[in-house]
């Protein structure tokens, strides 16, 4: 082998080094973005996670809160029903079931009805506004899971980018290019979906709410309770007897 086909050997070698640096260089430089927006991916689906967590548990305190109404209401509509069970017992049974013979006055009679009606409506409202929370409830817990899949998925995606560096595996590589891409897909159809189902069930909320709130006004612009009490104390000689 003469001195110019070594040296041309050499220099050939050089070269297939050099080209064999710049191409793991540039696999690495591939490999640390994918790790970088693998992370993103994390950070942001445990973000959206959090929220929809922290939306999860307001809205149950929320329909806690509305449910203790709803029994407070319950426990009023019993008491007008064991006035009226009371008011049954004094109908004699020879009058026909009329209220002839009742001890209570028609006035009274037509009170107890009028209180019935209202609890009964008061209480049926109350439960409905209760009961809309729980699609609420499921929209923003279904929310958390899919961002916890999208973000598994992505914490997944990073082990294999890792171990792509380590031994230098494309095939590693790759795979946690498709881990991100289905994180992505998964957060995206997640967001959509929530999106719709919560505004939805906010609706219903909203809806529940304000019917009751409107039933509970209209009884507050009669002044039926007030008018129960200057009926029992004209003028109110015996309120102002308390003082």
């Amino acid at each position: 082998m003469t001195h110019h086909t070594r040296e041309a050997m050499d220099h050939s070698e050089h070269i297939h080094h050099a080209d064999h640096e710049t191409e793991n260089h540039k696999f690495s430089k591939f490999m640390g973005v994918t790790i970088a927006i693998i992370g993103v991916l994390i950070a942001l689906n445990g973000d959206l996670e959090s929220n929809q967590k922290d939306d999860f548990i307001r809205t149950m305190i929320d329909q806690s809160r509305v449910h203790a109404n709803y029994a407070g209401y319950s426990v009023k509509y019993r008491m007008i029903m064991l006035e009226m069970e009371k008011a049954r017992m004094t109908v004699s049974p020879a009058s026909g079931g009329g209220i002839a013979d009742s001890k209570k006055s028609p006035i009274e009679l037509n009170r107890l009805l009028g209180l019935y009606s209202y609890y009964s409506k008061e209480r049926k409202l109350a439960r409905e506004w209760s009961e809309s929370y729980d699609a609420q409830i499921t929209a923003h817990f279904d929310a958390a899971s899919g961002y916890d899949k999208a973000a598994l998925l992505a914490e997944v995606g990073i082990v294999l980018a890792s171990l792509g560096i380590l031994f230098s595996s494309r095939i590693a590589w790759l795979a946690s290019i498709v881990l991100a891409v289905l994180c992505i897909g998964q957060a995206s159809a997640t967001l959509v979906h929530s999106t719709k189902a919560i505004d939805s069930a906010t609706a219903g909320v909203t809806k529940a709410e304000a019917a009751f709130l409107d039933l509970r006004k209209n009884h507050l612009e009669t002044r039926e309770d007030e008018m129960t009490v200057e009926a029992v104390d004209p003028g109110g000689k015996i309120r102002a007897s308390l003082h």
